[in-house]
């Protein structure tokens, strides 16, 4: 508490002293809110640049150096909901509207930019009517001498309030989901209404021993109402007790490609499984595992998650290959029994142009490690995998995540989950749950499916679902998870300095990398912003994925940013099964540039990164005509790294010609 109010206290300073630049015309720069997430996004259809500066979001078309980022050309203004005023903002307690984090992705056939604020706001636009707008607007002004009128602005096709302060968000284009987590420790997922309602018929429930939760309805019939997707669905994800505030989440995608789980990571660096669809399931939590690896600390906090299927990663042909360094210098420990997990640390030295190459990243003759000498006894330390024995070892992977169209699956255990999970069973259907259509469309309604729970919108804001009965299961225990996420979906973690990349398979190999983006003070200055000190700069919370280059670009609120590589491997580590990795490509700004002063010495406001504009586009459409997926524009991706001073960085990233490396000019 009392760490919060200095934090509050030196923010009023900051402020108080940004006002008074301001009035004396020192600063014409909008003001910029601190100690938040990603608040930059380059859209991936339009040549269009988004940067938040507390609860406005500014639109600017990206050109050349040197004005790479003119003075913007529409400024997007959400408003505020009602019910915002009654949430306790997390940062700044006197402005609560501001915004903590944004992205760009697809929903659908369409592009949105999706937004979280501080007093719990959560809103989206289309890109396409702002892309729209803006071209209107340019060819009203040429015509007519004056803008068009504020009322046909781009308007948010979305907007709800979360209950918190909202930070972590996920779109998923084939499902249509949105997905925003909070300080309340549970993450809601907005599935929109996708097809029209038809007149309920009757089941026979004789073959349904599932829970009665209320006359004429069960767990599994309301889960087969909540699949239909024929309302539009406020689904609760709860934690429990132990959870906390949630900066970041992703989605888990089954074998169509649908969403199946959200995976969210809370600052006390317990990583958690969150079932979307199934009633009755608890969450599962990864902590046991990280823990063994020492990634959990007492100063680290978990800030980052990013799943990432197996077909994101580039094959390769060695160890060194795959993690940058040889096996012979590769360390690490037992996980558990049969199952070691690897540290990568000292492939850093190998990193070009760092700025900061520290003296344990160098290699020694005889790298230590805690591998237990009776494990790899008579194992090479590198071989070839045998893909066929590794193939008949998935098929004895437990069958039991099979979804609920086979009701003979798990009734037992989840009847047992749903009727211990310490919510009383209501004695009638929630009020209007049958009978809310509207244009034959059910109106939208809350669900919590850990405790097949549809409670009253009313009593949502005022229940803690975490602190509800039914704990998490442990990672290492837990058998519902399907034969697909087991064999293909890797997750990558970031905490304040380290990287870690765990696999859904309790047979998989982890590869932790410490100290990637440690705070680094490269010309020794002083009187650093308080936000820059290492207690509040050291958060890797950015995380941004090209699956084009097998690239994860990270970023961290000090200001320096990492290139991840993403890997795979069919070798064994002492008998143990690699399967996939990452090595760290290059550290921005390198050396060079921080020799020059390049980098200013305050946070990092927010990275984007997008294709360069093609050469045949036309207005600001980022691809021409003619323009293929493969063509020479999606050779040439440009990252824009942007300060809270407004400095901008800008790279350019493209492949080598042998399609092997990537350079970064």
């Amino acid at each position: 508490q009392q760490q919060q109010q200095q934090q509050q206290l030196q923010l009023q300073q900051l402020q108080q002293q940004e006002d008074g630049e301001r009035e004396h015309g020192q600063q014409r720069f909008p003001r910029a809110q601190r100690l938040r997430l990603n608040l930059t996004a380059l859209s991936q259809r339009y040549n269009l640049y988004f940067a938040s500066y507390q609860n406005k979001i500014h639109v600017c078309i990206p050109r050349k150096v040197p004005n790479i980022l003119p003075w913007p050309c529409l400024v997007l203004k959400p408003k505020k909901l009602k019910t915002a005023r009654l949430v306790r903002p997390a940062i700044d307690q006197a402005f609560g509207h501001q915004i903590n984090h944004l992205m760009i992705g697809n929903l659908g056939h369409l592009e949105v930019l999706f937004f979280a604020f501080d007093d719990g706001d959560v809103g989206a636009y289309y890109t396409h009517t702002i892309a729209h707008y803006i071209l209107s607007a340019s060819r009203q002004r040429e015509v007519e001498g004056r803008l068009p009128p504020t009322s046909v602005e781009p308007k948010e096709f979305f907007h709800e309030n979360v209950g918190d302060s909202a930070w972590g968000l996920a779109i998923h284009q084939e499902s249509r989901l949105l997905a925003v987590s909070s300080n309340k420790a549970e993450v809601t997922v907005f599935a929109f209404a996708l097809r029209q309602h038809q007149p309920q018929q009757l089941e026979d429930l004789s073959f349904d021993p599932s829970p009665q939760l209320w006359p004429g309805q069960t767990a599994l019939g309301l889960e087969r109402d909540f699949r239909t997707r024929t309302r539009t669905w406020k689904i609760i994800l709860p934690l429990d007790v132990r959870g906390s505030n949630i900066p970041n989440i992703s989605f888990c995608d089954d074998e169509q490609g649908c969403a199946e789980l959200v995976v969210a990571q809370d600052i006390r660096h317990r990583t958690w499984f969150l079932d979307i669809w199934r009633m009755g399931y608890p969450p599962v939590d990864i902590i046991s595992e990280t823990s063994k690896m020492n990634y959990v600390t007492a100063e680290g906090t978990g800030w980052g998650v990013m799943v990432l299927p197996d077909n994101c990663f580039k094959q390769t042909s060695s160890l060194l290959e795959c993690l940058s360094l040889p096996p012979e210098e590769i360390s690490g420990g037992t996980l558990r029994k049969g199952v070691f997990w690897l540290d990568t640390t000292r492939s850093l030295s190998r990193v070009r142009d760092q700025a900061n190459p520290l003296s344990y990243f160098a290699p020694a003759p005889h790298s230590p490690t805690f591998l237990d000498p009776r494990r790899i006894a008579g194992f090479p330390i590198e071989e070839d995998l045998d893909e066929a024995g590794g193939a008949d070892e998935e098929t004895d992977i437990s069958d039991a995540a099979r979804p609920w169209t086979n009701v003979n699956f798990g009734l037992f255990d989840r009847r047992s989950l749903i009727l211990t999970g310490g919510l009383p069973t209501p004695r009638r259907a929630p009020q209007g749950y049958l009978d809310d259509t509207h244009d034959g469309i059910h109106l939208a309604q809350f669900i919590v499916p850990r405790f097949a729970h549809v409670p009253d919108a009313s009593s949502v804001g005022r229940e803690n679902y975490s602190h509800w009965r039914s704990p998490a299961v442990p990672f290492h225990k837990c058998d519902f998870f399907s034969r697909h996420a087991k064999k293909n979906i890797s997750i990558l973690l970031t905490s304040s300095t380290d990287v870690c990349l765990l696999h859904m398979d309790p047979k998989g190999t982890p590869v932790l990398c410490r100290q990637v983006l440690p705070y680094h003070n490269h010309l020794n200055r002083h009187l650093s912003p308080y936000d820059l000190h290492r207690h509040y700069s050291q958060r890797i919370g950015m995380l941004l994925h090209v699956p084009e280059l097998n690239l994860v670009v990270l970023g961290s609120l000090c200001g320096r940013v990492a290139l991840l590589r993403l890997t795979k491997t069919a070798k064994l580590f002492y008998g143990a099964p690699v399967r996939r990795g990452f090595r760290v490509e290059t550290v921005l700004p390198r050396w060079q540039e921080e020799d020059k002063r390049m980098r200013p010495w305050c946070t990092l406001h927010g990275i984007a990164i997008s294709p360069m504009p093609g050469p045949r586009t036309d207005g600001i459409s980022l691809h021409g005509q003619g323009d293929g997926s493969q063509g020479p524009a999606l050779k040439k991706w440009r990252l824009v790294l942007h300060y809270l001073d407004h400095t901008i960085l800008t790279y350019i990233i493209m492949k080598s010609k042998d399609g092997e490396d990537l350079l970064v000019v």
